[in-house]
């Protein structure tokens, strides 16, 4: 496995960790993004706009994002991480108002 591969890895989790936002220039154009087939929404994302998207639709939902790097494999030219991540909800606000009849 390339040792820089691990590293540049390593580098755009930690970047995402402390500023919620992916370190662009670190990430190919043709990248991947597949979510948990068990998760809530099962999507996969292509491309840079892709990863903009998905990264958008988190940030609607979540106040904090944080990623923790589980495994990382080299399947012939591709690195792959599984990661965990933990999620803070954003407050929900109610603009309804009802008044009793």
């Amino acid at each position: 496995m390339s040792q820089e591969n691990v590293e540049v890895l390593i580098r755009a989790i930690d970047h995402l960790n402390e500023t919620g936002e992916p370190e662009w220039d670190l990430y190919d154009s043709e990248l991947v993004w597949t979510t948990r087939a068990d998760g809530p929404a099962n999507i996969t994302y292509r491309g840079l706009d892709g990863l903009r998207r998905g990264n958008d639709s988190l940030r609607e939902v979540w106040a904090e994002i944080r990623a923790e790097v589980l495994e990382v494999v080299e399947i012939d030219d591709a690195t792959v991480a599984v990661l965990r991540g933990s999620f803070a909800r954003k407050a929900v606000s109610n603009s309804t108002s009802w008044k009793p009849g």
